[in-house]
């Protein structure tokens, strides 16, 4: 038998012993004292899906639009008779949902007038799992002691008003739930939970993975999560060396050092040093401003104090880095205003004012730019156009965002190269210039004529090229069987037709 002694020395011997876990043919699970994270068994190929799972629990943003079992688009609604709220696409959906979820929750959304936010249906979701198999998100990482005390309280509010509807109900044991559980259930989730998007990364809803939840950052990542309806896939976008680590990147890979850094600590309580952010000091080169003298762009130094001018070649001093910084800020706040209008015309009017203001003291190809185009883009994609002209802007508009995005992940913009670089947006936004560019072309018929002139296929060559760089995207990050893959061979085969025949 062990001293003492010899115990805690045993012990303290143990705390990073590797302990390996086989999750799958590709990865296993490397469990190193309090640490989780996953390990490929193999050399992988880029493009391969190393995991798919379906969530612990998840729930649809719009309930009356997708089913809220397998969050498909819902032509014929099926509608809870009970609670009159939730939709499904079919009756074994249906019965699926009830089974796992939904007896215990129709119980209270009958009493409502309105469905609660999806934080809240998550959580409830989760409980009701609790509820049936007790402990089984006991191993995630909740890092309260991490949070602040607003953020704690704003979790406490949202707890009690939990709380409140599963007293309220009579599926449920009131001494099971108490406050404190509800607290740490709230961070759990707000820190392990997934943002279900589709392939046109429009958010669809929220779901919570338990072995993607291993799944560690990097801002440099060999690998992404996409999603088919509720079902999380995990692809890689790099060759992947056996023994390497599985990694992710939690937030936007595209913006500055100082701006990841400040994300991940805020909403993850981790300080990154992946390789990138290593390489990369807080003053990230790819940052610029603009001379408000000679209107030329600075890039901002390295060896910069916070609250030093920023030189220019022309002898002129702009603004502290500290202003630039809380200008940006500014811009992301007002960005999330945006998110909350409803008339459209309203918010083409802010963004067009946003990326005027922006022009004025920032560089087009930083990301918070990139945000704005996004968003007056997603407006051009839903309006009716009534004139080329108007086709024409939309086509040159997502073509400068397109270049503008290429650049900021690593592409020069006078190139159309592949490359080793991959993400969905890339592969997105190349398909949406030549659909812009299509609609353009073929807007009044009259490029329906045999014979096309020299500019016509210079254009035409130029949207396959463009549909080159998309589709190898494409490949990568969704796979051959997407439906964006197979649009875009669709359009590649016109195309082609069109200038063999033309």
């Amino acid at each position: 038998m062990l001293s003492f002694e010899e115990d805690e020395l045993f012990k303290k011997s143990t705390v990073n012993l590797k302990k390996f876990n086989d999750l799958n043919e590709y990865i296993k699970v490397l469990k190193q004292g309090n640490e989780v994270s996953l390990i490929s068994r193999m050399h992988i190929k880029k493009g391969t899906t190393i995991l798919k799972e379906l969530p612990k629990a998840a729930v649809v943003n719009e309930i009356y639009k997708n089913c809220s079992n397998c969050f498909k688009d819902v032509t014929t609604i099926l509608r809870c008779s009970v609670c009159n709220l939730i939709v499904y696409c079919s009756k074994e959906c249906q019965l699926q949902d009830w089974t796992a979820f939904h007896k215990e929750e129709c119980e209270i959304f009958k009493k409502l007038d309105k469905a609660l936010t999806p934080s809240l249906r998550l959580n409830l979701r989760l409980l009701i799992n609790e509820h049936k198999k007790s402990n089984s998100l006991k191993k995630l990482k909740s890092h309260k002691s991490d949070r602040s005390e607003e953020s704690l309280e704003t979790f406490a509010q949202m707890s009690m008003l939990l709380l409140h509807f599963v007293k309220s109900s009579s599926i449920f044991d009131e001494n099971l739930f108490h406050a404190t559980f509800m607290i740490e259930l709230f961070c759990k989730v707000s820190v392990n939970s997934h943002t279900i998007v589709d392939n046109e990364q429009a958010s669809k809803g929220l779901g919570l993975y338990l072995n993607a939840a291993k799944v560690n950052h990097s801002c440099d990542p060999n690998s992404i999560v996409i999603f088919h309806r509720n079902e999380l896939s995990l692809r890689t976008v790099k060759d992947v060396e056996a023994g390497e680590e599985i990694n992710i990147s939690y937030i936007e890979v595209a913006e500055p050092f100082y701006v990841r850094q400040e994300n991940l600590k805020e909403s993850y309580f981790f300080t990154c040093n992946c390789t990138k952010c290593i390489s990369q000091s807080v003053f990230d080169k790819s940052e610029k401003v603009k001379c408000p003298n000679c209107k030329k762009f600075v890039s901002l130094s390295s060896n910069l104090a916070i609250n030093e001018k920023i030189g220019c070649e022309c002898n002129w001093q702009t603004e502290t880095f500290q202003y630039f910084r809380n200008k940006k800020k500014y811009f992301f706040n007002e960005s999330k205003e945006l998110l909350k209008l409803k008339d459209k015309k309203i918010i083409l009017n802010k963004v067009l004012a946003l990326i005027n203001e922006y022009k004025q003291e920032f560089d087009d190809t930083n990301y918070q730019f990139i945000k704005f185009q996004f968003l007056k883009q997603d407006l051009n994609l839903k309006k009716l156009n009534t004139s080329k002209g108007q086709i024409i802007d939309d086509f040159k508009f997502s073509e400068n965002l397109f270049l503008n995005l290429k650049s900021i992940y690593g592409f020069a913009n006078e190139e159309n190269k592949v490359g080793e670089k991959f993400h969905p947006r890339l592969g997105l936004q190349g398909y949406y210039v030549v659909k812009f560019g299509v609609n353009f072309f073929f807007f009044d018929d009259s490029n329906e004529r045999s014979i096309l002139s020299v500019e016509e296929k210079k254009f035409l060559n130029l949207l396959l090229k463009y549909l080159e760089f998309s589709q190898a995207q494409l490949k990568v990050c969704f796979g051959i069987e997407s439906y964006l893959f197979k649009e875009c061979e669709d359009l590649k085969s016109n195309l082609e037709m069109k200038l063999r025949f033309g």
